[in-house]
């Protein structure tokens, strides 16, 4: 076929369509031929699908045709209509058909029953009925059942008097006629009620429209205000941050994790963090919260007796699901954090330092300590979610035991006449409301765990102060009085934070006068550095005193 013309395709195509009685409805569509019907022929019906199947089957002429199974699920009208052209498409053609289905078995030349993978029988459909055996049971078994109700048994009864399909359309539609018109009813007179239902349903659609109005308005409303207040606090806080790291002497900075790379990231996600849950987050809550309350206490209100036990029963199992999870959430963000930022700390360095990871061809060494330093976060943060999921998923659980608790009581009530239907599913869907509330809100435990932790990390640093007062400078002092000493040493003991075990001054009293020069010299120089003034308002001293204008340097300004 692949050396015809496109319109002998076309002619090919439509012929094999007409044979399997395809052509009028694709002639019905509104592209005809040309008609888009979807993935896997999603826009057709199950019989439309089928006849386009056997077109294809048909349009190279075969010798052989093997249908299987080509009027499964479908309808009796579609199941007609395929049969129809599997018997026009299979005329003067060597056929093996498989089906479930008997009725499409009847035409055959020959019919064989398959059992256990052996022939049971083997006939024309009258030879089978004829023997009844496998094939006589069959048949009965699918008319028993409905399923196949155009079969042509021997024991087909005629049809029944009493339940006649000659009954026009308009006596089918109305099974009570005469107890209508006994009753004097008009069948096509409208409801009476017809009127004030009608006026009743509008008023609920204006109600409708006015609650929807007012949601519109309360949510951009708290959406909007939490948004800007997100905005507003986070710049502050970021600000704050940031001056409370500035405010740190240097021993701060040479503690681990607070590096620059550590205390940068921090800068940026912590307040961040805060944002998120300031701005959208907290909003949801609230109305969640509020949501929850107000279906407790409509159910409350409707029918106490099971809005109070739903609540009792199930309300403070789900919190304690749900705080237990929030509480584990908080707990692990605090470390993944601290994972986390070491892991930044090493790329910040690494990047830093690119020039020498370079000319080192010491990428792929980068690239793998950053891996294990990630791996390790991962496996941690794995282990302590898997928790935190058994933690959610009880939670989850909860809300269909509270839910099936609800059905169950109220059923009972409902039984028992306490409760009348519209009571019980007003109570039943304000405890099913709020459950689900309950489950949503901890749903946002692991935003709120961590905005908990940058919260903590932010008030914790505005709470640190240096023990060295380093806002301002020195007080002025009197010029060319030689007199007074601008700096005095009192046995100052000093060791880095880094080596404590290792002093660099060792109980030091030295006097430096205005305008002098002093010069100390060290064995490494650090110690010359420290006492010139690089130490002091840097790092803070183990033992003794350093005066600055006959004044504590730790409790007036250095700077």
């Amino acid at each position: 076929m692949d050396d015809l013309l496109e319109h002998e395709k076309r002619e090919l195509v439509r012929q094999a369509c007409i044979q399997a009685f395809a052509n009028n409805f694709i002639q019905e569509l509104p592209h005809k031929y040309g008609t888009k019907v979807g993935d896997r022929g999603g826009l057709l019906s199950g019989g439309q699908k089928q006849r386009i199947a056997i077109t294809r089957s048909v349009i190279s002429n075969p010798p052989i045709l093997l249908p299987d199974e080509a009027t499964s699920a479908l309808d009796p009208t579609a199941e007609r209509k395929v049969q129809a052209s599997l018997d026009n498409v299979t005329e003067h053609r060597t056929t093996i058909m498989i089906a479930n289905k008997l009725s499409t078995m009847q035409k055959a030349d020959k019919i064989v029953v398959l059992s256990r993978g052996q022939i049971v029988e083997q006939g024309t459909h009258r030879q089978l009925l004829d023997c009844k055996g496998a094939y006589y049971q069959l048949v009965n078994a699918q008319t028993l059942h409905g399923g196949q109700g155009d079969i042509e048994t021997e024991g087909s009864s005629p049809p029944s008097i009493v339940g006649s399909s000659d009954k026009t359309a308009e006596e089918k539609l109305d099974p009570a006629p005469l107890f209508k018109l006994t009753t004097k009813q008009n069948p096509q007179a409208p409801d009476q009620d017809q009127d004030s239902s009608k006026d009743k349903l509008e008023d609920a659609a204006v109600m409708y429209f006015v609650f929807s109005l007012g949601v519109l308005v309360c949510y951009l409303g708290v959406g909007l205000f939490w948004t800007v207040a997100a905005f507003h606090s986070t710049r502050f806080y970021r600000l704050e941050y940031f001056d409370a790291m500035l405010r740190q002497d240097v021993s701060f900075f040479d503690i681990k994790g607070h590096g620059a790379a550590e205390m940068t990231s921090r800068l940026s996600l912590h307040p961040q963090r805060l944002q998120n849950l300031i701005s959208t987050n907290i909003a949801l809550i609230i109305l969640i919260f509020v949501n929850m309350f107000s279906c407790f206490l409509l159910a409350i209100a409707m029918g106490w007796k099971l809005g109070l036990v739903v609540i009792a029963g199930g309300m403070p199992t789900l919190f304690g699901a749900g705080y237990y999870r929030l509480r584990l959430e908080m707990s692990n963000e605090d470390r993944l954090s601290e994972m986390y930022v070491e892991s930044a700390r090493f790329a910040s360095e690494a990047i830093g330092a690119i020039r020498t990871v370079s000319s080192l061809t010491l990428e792929n060494k980068v690239l793998d300590g950053s891996l294990a330093r990630l791996e390790e976060c991962s496996s941690r943060e794995l282990r302590s979610k898997m928790v935190a999921m058994l933690a959610n998923a009880f939670a989850d659980s909860l809300n269909l035991a509270v839910t099936s608790l609800a059905f169950w009581y109220g059923g009972k009530l409902l039984s028992e006449g306490v409760y009348d239907t519209r009571t019980f599913f007003i109570v039943f869907i304000g405890v099913l409301m709020g459950s689900n509330s309950g489950g949503i809100m901890f749903g946002y435990s692991s935003n709120v765990s961590q905005a908990h932790s940058a919260a903590n990390h932010i008030i914790s640093l505005r709470r640190s102060y240096p023990p060295i007062n380093t806002s301002t400078g020195l007080l002025s002092l009197p010029p060319h009085d030689t007199s007074i000493p601008a700096i005095e040493f009192r046995n100052v003991t000093f060791t880095y934070p880094s080596c404590p075990s290792q002093p660099v001054l060792h109980s030091l009293s030295l006097t430096i006068r205005q305008g002098q020069s002093v010069g100390i010299v060290g064995a490494s120089g650090m110690k010359s550095w420290w006492g010139g003034g690089g130490g002091i308002g840097r790092w803070c001293w183990r033992r003794g005193d350093i005066l600055g204008n006959f004044m504590d340097v730790k409790v007036s300004p250095v700077r």
